[in-house]
C-alpha cells in the first residue's frame, strides 16, 4: 500500500495542473501512513514490555 500511495504522490506531484483538492487529499493520505506506523510501534512495544515482565516473573520463579 505504501509503494501505491507514494507512486500516486509522485505523479500527482508532477502534474502542475494538480488541483488544492487533490493535494488537500493526498496530503490527508500521507499523514495516514506515519499514524498508522506509530500506532503499531506503540502496540508492539506494549506488547513487547508486557511480555518482558513476565519473562521475568518467570525467571524469578525458577
Amino acid at each position: 500500500m505504501a509503494d501505491q500511495l507514494l507512486g500516486h504522490a509522485d505523479e500527482l506531484l508532477a502534474e502542475p495542473r494538480a488541483s488544492s483538492g487533490e493535494l488537500r487529499y493526498l496530503a490527508g493520505r500521507l499523514r495516514e501512513s506515519p499514524v498508522d506506523v506509530r500506532r503499531v510501534a506503540e502496540s508492539r512495544g506494549e506488547r513487547l514490555t508486557w511480555e518482558d515482565s513476565a519473562a521475568d516473573i518467570d525467571d524469578e520463579k525458577i
